[in-house]
């Protein structure tokens, strides 16, 4: 490995003194030392062909900072990743590192206990005693997709307004009525939320209240048929993640019903799976990669001091065949 590329080689190579090279490569120029744009552009050009680069945590240490953000997550498949990539795009660009921890219940965060970042970002956490301990924490926090919806420094989903809204699409392709099909005894807010919104909007369009199977993702396809009796009196579903598509479209066809002649499927995140099935799913989702811009942008706002407000995300609609 070649040795480092520093002031001095710079000032050597150059043929001017370290005292202007220092000037010239600083972040924040004193402007008591004097130089012509011949040498400015000499200087930057023997650092350029040297690959000189600024020593990072010496910078942000200058600031009293660590040049770090945290991402906490309790399932690496809750941080969803265009959003991911987003954030690590900006953090990049900040010149900052991130980094990641799983969150468990009851264990110590690396992030917190080392003091080695400047702010957290936690997506998707929905346990309570991961919430109460980040809470005495008085570095900067922002809550997304989390069991934290209110306050200031928190991104929550508008799920009830996208549960409203499937309703009223289906409503008018003439469906009646609906069966939301989720996780068993999930704990995250967005499955209750979800339901609250369909019937909220079932009651305001005098339709029946929607059939209700507790199936997890993964679960076998038995346990959709041992519902045939629920999914036969409905003739449309709203299913709470695109990962669910497949087996219903599996039980539609054992039950001899045909996606969308006679039973209409929306569901949520625009997941590969809502592609990978025919026809492909109608789906709610919102915009992964604004998602990441303003979660980073956010925690840098906290960062400096300033309050951010808790943001709603709206959902897009992604019509495609299954409604």
């Amino acid at each position: 490995m070649g040795q480092k590329t520093t002031i001095r080689s710079i000032s050597e190579r150059s043929g001017v003194s370290w005292r202007v090279v220092a000037e010239i490569l600083s972040e924040r120029r004193t402007g008591k030392i004097r130089f012509g744009l011949d040498t400015e552009q000499k200087v930057l050009s023997v650092a350029k062909e040297l690959k000189y680069r600024r020593n990072r945590q010496a910078r942000f240490l200058r600031r009293g900072k660590k040049g770090a953000i945290g991402l906490l997550f309790q399932s690496v498949f809750d941080v969803f990743a265009p959003t991911l990539w987003k954030i690590l795009d900006e953090a990049k660009r900040n010149d900052m590192l991130v980094v990641a921890e799983n969150a468990v219940p009851g264990e110590s965060m690396k992030c917190l206990e080392e003091d080695t970042v400047d702010g957290l970002i936690f997506f998707g956490v929905s346990d309570k005693r991961i919430l109460d301990s980040v809470n005495a924490s008085s570095l900067p926090k922002l809550f997304v997709n989390c069991n934290l919806r209110s306050g200031g420094g928190c991104i929550s989903f508008d799920e009830e307004g996208a549960s409203s809204q499937a309703v009223r699409i289906l409503a008018s392709k003439g469906r009646r009525k609906i069966l939301y099909i989720a996780p068993i005894g999930g704990d995250h807010y967005s499955v209750e939320a979800r339901y609250s919104g369909i019937c909220s909007a079932l009651k305001s369009a005098g339709m029946p209240q929607p059939g209700r199977i507790g199936m997890d993702a993964h679960a076998p396809l038995s346990v959709l048929l041992e519902n045939k009796e629920a999914i036969l009196e409905c003739d449309s579903a709203l299913l709470f993640s695109d990962n669910m598509g497949p087996k219903l479209y599996s039980a539609m066809r054992e039950l001899g019903r045909k996606i969308p002649d006679d039973f209409s499927v929306i569901s949520f995140n625009d997941m590969d799976y809502s592609n990978s099935v025919h026809p492909r799913l109608s789906t709610f989702s919102p915009d992964y990669i604004q998602l990441g811009i303003d979660s980073f942008g956010m925690l840098d706002q906290m960062m400096n001091g300033i309050k951010c407000p808790k943001m709603l995300y709206k959902y897009n609609y992604l019509e495609r065949e299954s409604a």
